[in-house]
């Protein structure tokens, strides 16, 4: 997966608490929600949000927040892609969190945990001959 995002369901900034596994106290947030991406998934919706694009092929994993409004000062944050982050949804019944991949969304959520799955892979296919080739706009040459 590129990112997964945990995002608030109404109008009410969520409130979550947020643990790195074994790196002391957690954090409490709040906000319009989390990103966690994965390299790959950097160079997108994590950019638009001001995170850090992180190096093709390396190990890290970024966590950007949406529209944080405390702490005050809220800044991304690079990970080891062998962290756990454990998320709390503080007040869930009253300001409700769902959690959202590119393949789906699980509404009303209290809980999750947040890690890299070294056994599941995927297989990226490439065409060679359109690698490298950028078509402009209105079909012209490429």
């Amino acid at each position: 997966m590129n990112e997964i995002v945990l995002e608030r369901q109404v109008f009410q900034q969520a409130k979550l608490s947020v643990a790195v596994r074994g790196n002391g106290d957690p954090m409490n947030i709040n906000g319009d929600g989390l990103v966690l991406t994965t390299p790959i998934g950097s160079t997108a919706y994590n950019r638009t949000l001001g995170g850090p694009l992180l190096p093709l092929g390396s190990s890290l994993m970024a966590l950007t927040g949406k529209a944080i409004g405390r702490p005050a000062v809220w800044s991304p944050v690079v990970l080891s892609d062998h962290a756990i982050l454990d998320v709390e949804v503080i007040a869930a019944a009253h300001r409700p969190v769902q959690i959202a991949t590119t393949s789906e969304t699980v509404l009303n959520i209290s809980r999750a945990r947040l890690f890299r799955s070294p056994d599941r892979t995927v297989t990226l296919l490439v065409d060679r001959e359109a690698q490298g080739r950028l078509c402009t706009p209105f079909g012209r040459q490429c």
